[in-house]
């Protein structure tokens, strides 16, 4: 049985993962979460378990242009909605 998986939805992100670990670290971390509702900046310089979430300047533009959500799937709706648009 073949279980990999080739799945793609949307195009990589500009410059990095810093994002897909600091929607990470929300997912597992309610205070995480929260700040990156409130300000999505500082909460990838708190990061995760003391360790700061580099960001490129692509994502750091990107976060902010989402920012407004009032959930973590809201945010990450407009992530990747802004995140195709960059891309087209």
């Amino acid at each position: 049985m073949n279980t990999q998986h080739d799945l793609n939805i949307t195009p990589p992100l500009p410059g990095g993962n810093g994002i897909n670990v600091l929607v990470a670290a929300a997912m597992v971390s309610r205070e995480t979460a929260e700040l990156l509702l409130v300000d999505p900046l500082a909460a990838a310089r708190r990061g995760y378990d003391g360790e700061p979430i580099a960001l490129s300047p692509g994502e750091a533009s990107l976060l902010v242009s989402a920012h407004g959500a009032s959930t973590l799937p809201e945010l990450c709706r407009r992530i990747v909605a802004l995140g195709r648009r960059q891309h087209r």
